[in-house]
């Protein structure tokens, strides 16, 4: 039997999962409509972000239509800015290559990018020129529709572009100029506008945030868990209703963990077909573990896990309904028959052996400060 579950890499083919209306949304989106669509998507690592993309534009049954070029970049793998401009236009280069236009395209138009991807101490001037000539004269070729810019690992952008205006500026154009035929995405773990402001602070000049459509990517709905459970019945693994609400209880909603979960399922079965869910999350799945510590260690950099302690374990002290709305938003607290989950159900029972008696003191001081002020402002 063929264990399909993905746990160490992107997932594609039979082992993607669900996302089937995300699929066929940016779909459309991006290869039907005659638009140029630019989203900033963010959301938890390991949520499937990456693996989103690949299957949308890389995987797919049909190859990319002979008019568009797409880019796809890690940021964590670029050393520079100049670096990842490099990559870009030879990604460019070799495209066009492919489709056999690189000789029936203007010499200047190879000859920018030439310099882009050869020369290394480039004038900042002739250099942002240039990549600006590079986007205008590939729109006004007539063979290309549309350049599709993915930028991944986002988080590492203010490593590479630093608090320097012009090197925001530089995308900031190309996303905002229909002319240039360049539809985007950008992928990270923060929302691009806390990316933003957090490297050139809130007073900057041009933005990137308002150029790309944020949304904020969460793990399965009910329609993908669905497909998920259906994985096992089509390997003929019957799972009871017990078994189901158990993995849903280790692992909730996130792809990572329900394929972890899946892949010592499958290799149980067919070792010696007992399956006992606890069992195995105890025995096999210290990764899942780890996905929790991460996750508190992202949620304390974002300063939320202070806000999300109270709704999960409670009290609810020193936290607002528009707190509860904005971890709703970001994906990372979600109602479920009236209790607030983040993450899973056992995520509970990690944060309060971890985390949960400092968070109530923390809460509970803020609060006694909050009251005094109150106090000394009535009297």
């Amino acid at each position: 039997m063929s264990n399909i579950f993905a746990t160490g890499e992107i997932a594609k083919g039979k082992k993607f999962i669900g996302r089937e209306e995300d699929i066929k949304k940016y779909k459309k989106e991006y290869f039907e409509n005659g638009h140029f669509p630019r989203y900033s998507l963010s959301g938890l690592t390991r949520i499937g972000k990456t693996s989103l993309v690949k299957n949308l534009f890389e995987n797919r049954n049909l190859p990319l239509p002979d008019d568009i070029i797409y880019i796809y970049e890690d940021l964590k793998k670029c050393k520079s800015y100049n670096e990842l401009w490099k990559y870009i236009c030879d990604q460019i280069k070799d495209r066009l290559t492919e489709l056999g236009l690189i000789d029936d395209l203007p010499e200047r138009l190879k000859s920018n990018l030439e310099l882009i991807i050869e020369k290394d101490d480039i004038q900042w001037y002739k250099f942002r020129t240039t990549v600006q000539k590079i986007f205008k004269q590939l729109a006004s070729s007539g063979k290309i529709k549309k350049v599709i810019i993915v930028l991944d690992e986002f988080d590492q952008a203010p490593v590479l572009f630093g608090s320097e205006d012009c090197h925001w500026e530089v995308f900031r154009e190309l996303f905002q100029d229909d002319d240039l035929k360049v539809s985007a995405m950008t992928i990270s773990r923060k929302s691009l506008r806390t990316i933003e402001t957090q490297c050139r602070g809130e007073n900057n000049g041009s933005t990137i945030h308002t150029s790309l459509d944020p949304v904020q990517y969460r793990g399965f709905d009910d329609e993908d868990i669905e497909k998920y459970f259906q994985v096992f019945e089509n390997m003929n693994i019957k799972l009871d209703k017990k078994q189901i609400e158990e993995i849903k209880y280790y692992c909730g909603n996130i792809p990572y963990l329900l394929s972890i979960m899946g892949k010592n399922i499958v290799d149980v079965f067919e070792d010696n077909g007992n399956i006992d869910i606890t069992d195995i999350f105890k025995n096999k799945c210290v990764a899942i573990n780890s996905y929790y510590q991460d996750c508190i260690d992202f949620f304390k950099k974002e300063d939320r896990l202070k806000k999300i302690i109270p709704f999960v374990l409670g009290p609810k002290i020193g936290v607002t309904a528009m707190d509860k709305g904005e971890l709703i938003d970001r994906g990372y607290l979600r109602e479920d028959n009236g209790e607030f989950v983040a993450i899973s159900k056992y995520f509970k029972n990690f944060l309060s052996l971890t985390e949960l008696k400092i968070s109530i003191w923390e809460n509970i001081i803020n609060l006694e400060k909050k009251i005094k002020q109150i106090i000394h402002n009535e009297f």
